[in-house]
């Protein structure tokens, strides 16, 4: 069996089956790879997991239960001689919720609770044992003012922690819009291999029995042996591209078989060459594409981070307030029934402060910081402003020349299809040479293999195409 027919045949079985069959469409396509295709399925699944994960940003500023549980024994001799014990042991817990909010204001809700259990304690009138609660509601509030002053380096680390995971969002989407161009490439350069093997197998045909009859009427001494030699030449010509196309299908027909290997009750579609019409610049020129947009939030988080380090730089100072209540009582509910009781109020207002002595070394940091936040601006602005639209503008340029370059292929290719078919009926007249109708077969067979190379380039160029047109993102 020839390896065209083996490759057909391969493919018949991979892609047919009895029953219902229908033409694969792009959509279809893409349907079949997720659902049957692990690789795709598990990207397409990572791209649905992190669409929303921007989100995650606000827990920055949300509420957050904090706590904090602890045990503490003391088995020491007293240092007070006025009492003294076997030993004392201590359960703390801490619970509280607490919360920033995006101008910088820290506060923090919450209840201290402290059982205290004294075995044998003696303080001059007899050995006793005592177990007590003391509770302490508070509420404390913390207010940045230098260093990262009314929420400024908070908000810088928002939105760094926002492009990040824009950026991963981004990314997965990208990679999963990547590999199904891949695969849809890879399709259409199958459909395209397959007819050009059919276009190639129909070209030697004819050029064979071009062959045959130069080597009959040259034996008889009424072809020139140069046209033989010609023929000849143009069949083994033919012949050696008809191989060539062979291996490259049977190497496309492996990759294929590796991403539908799992997909029956489908066909492979004709190819339309005049599948294509130009596009406007308007669609594509001046619009963020999710590769830009993929740059810019990068840029954007390393600004973020940049201007975070620098409000790191700067010497610190919070002003700080808290307020409490305390209740002692035997029982836990009731020293917290006690602490709710206006009477056992205290307060603190204050600041606090912490500030490096190495004046050169923190000027010199705060420079630096400064820097990277202009560098992340002006890339920002050059691959935002003058990158990506210029290669924007060259791909749609170059995508509708090639389609241009289509139509006169295909003008060309019925062009020379008609020279074909008209020197064969002159040549049935006696009205021309076998020489011309064989030039004139080379001449078409090269405007068939030009069609399917600009066809190939096509599908290269749609496909970065597909992948610039993102508005969602604008």
């Amino acid at each position: 069996m020839s390896l065209t027919k083996s490759y057909i045949l391969t493919l018949s079985l991979m892609l047919s089956v009895s029953g219902t069959t229908h033409a694969l469409s792009d959509a279809d396509f893409e349907k079949l790879l997720v659902e049957h295709n692990d690789d795709f399925k598990a990207l397409h699944l990572k791209k649905e997991a992190l669409s929303d994960s921007a989100e995650e940003a606000n827990l920055i500023f949300s509420w957050q239960f904090v706590g904090a549980l602890g045990w503490r024994g003391d088995g020491a001799p007293s240092l007070d001689p006025n009492f003294s014990y076997d030993s004392i042991s201590t359960w703390n817990g801490d619970l509280g919720f607490q919360k920033a909010s995006t101008w910088g204001l820290e506060t923090k809700l919450g209840l201290n609770s402290v059982r205290t259990k004294i075995e044998a304690g003696n303080s001059g009138q007899g050995v006793f044992d005592s177990t007590g609660w003391q509770s302490v509601p508070s509420l404390e509030v913390r207010l940045p003012l230098v260093a990262g002053g009314f929420g400024r380096k908070l908000r810088a680390e928002y939105q760094a922690l926002s492009f990040q995971k824009r950026s991963e969002a981004l990314a997965a989407e990208i990679e999963y819009d990547q590999k199904v161009q891949e695969a849809k490439s890879l399709f259409w350069a199958t459909v395209l291999q397959r007819e050009a093997i059919s276009t190639q197998k129909a070209s030697l045909e004819r050029i064979q029995k071009i062959f045959n009859i130069a080597q009959a009427q040259s034996r008889r001494n009424l072809e020139a042996s140069s046209n033989l030699l010609q023929a000849r030449s143009a069949l083994e010509q033919t012949e050696l591209e008809l191989k060539a196309g062979q291996l490259k299908a049977a190497q496309l027909e492996r990759l294929l078989r590796v991403v539908l290997s799992k997909i029956s009750n489908v066909t492979l579609p004709s190819y339309d060459f005049g599948k294509f019409s130009k596009v406007s610049e308007n669609e594509y020129v001046g619009k963020i594409s999710a590769q830009d947009r993929l740059s810019s939030f990068s840029q954007q988080a390393q600004a973020s981070l940049a201007g975070a380090g620098y409000e790191d730089t700067l010497p610190r100072l919070d002003l700080l307030a808290t307020y409490s209540q305390d209740g002692r009582k035997s029982s836990l509910g009731g020293s917290v029934g006690e602490s709710l009781k206006p009477n056992s109020q205290t307060g603190f207002i204050g600041l606090q402060w912490r500030i490096p002595l190495e004046a050169k070394l923190s000027q010199e940091a705060r420079a630096r910081r400064a820097t990277l936040l202009r560098v992340a601006a002006l890339r920002e602005a050059y691959a935002e402003r003058e990158e990506a639209p210029a290669m924007t503008e060259d791909l749609v340029s170059q995508f509708n020349q090639s389609v241009d370059l289509m139509s006169l292929t295909l003008k060309l290719e019925k062009t020379q299809t008609d020279k074909v078919n008209n020197e064969r009926a002159l040549l049935g007249q006696g009205r021309s040479s076998m020489y011309q109708v064989l030039q004139f077969e080379i001449e078409l067979a090269r405007a068939k293999a030009a069609k399917f190379s600009l066809a190939l380039d096509i599908e290269k160029l749609h496909q970065q195409l597909s992948l610039k047109k993102y508005s969602k993102y604008e």
